[in-house]
């Protein structure tokens, strides 16, 4: 097969999941924090991709463009959390959500961190410090404690935006910066 954007994807995000998954472990019920690792994964892959100079700028917008298409596009962007985690293995709509909801949140998390912090931080300090806590106090990410670093890093705000994603099925609203 040609090595395109969607196998470089492809390939990094399950590699990224040895991080976000591997050493950066779950706690359960995992399925309520899929939006976290299979989004989060979908947004690193994208990312380390255009940090690693093997696709451009235009086609990072374009591809991030498509994930927002096709949620805005999706029948079940409004359902909750719950009811995806539920129905994952079982229904196309639903599979797909969790990946486009945490990526799109993923972009919303960063930009609140950079602002929150002046510009001196953004996602990557969020997830390292996950990385650090995994390994050195085997914490395990739950939603309480990605919570209590979303809010640490990014704010009030963007804490309360993403559960009432979450929580309530809410639409995302994507940030033009």
């Amino acid at each position: 097969r040609q090595i395109d954007y969607r196998m470089k994807r492809l390939l990094t995000h399950e590699v990224f999941h040895t991080w976000l998954g591997e050493k950066i472990n779950l706690a359960g019920p995992e399925s309520l924090l899929y939006w976290f690792a299979e989004g989060f994964s979908d947004y690193y892959a994208r990312l380390l991709l255009l940090r690693a100079g093997l696709i451009s700028l235009d086609d990072y917008i374009s591809e991030y463009n498509k994930v927002l298409n096709q949620y805005a596009k999706s029948p079940a962007r409004n359902e909750k959390n719950e009811k995806l985690a539920d129905g994952f293995w079982n229904d196309g709509d639903l599979n797909k959500l969790p990946y486009l909801r945490g990526d799109i949140l993923a972009h919303s998390i960063n930009l609140a961190i950079m602002k929150n912090s002046g510009w001196k931080k953004n996602l990557d300090d969020l997830m390292l410090d996950l990385y650090k806590r995994s390994q050195e106090e085997g914490m395990l990410v739950s939603a309480g404690s990605l919570s209590n670093l979303i809010r640490f890093y990014g704010g009030d705000q963007i804490l309360a935006d993403v559960m009432t994603v979450l929580n309530s099925g809410a639409a995302i609203k994507a940030l033009p910066e």
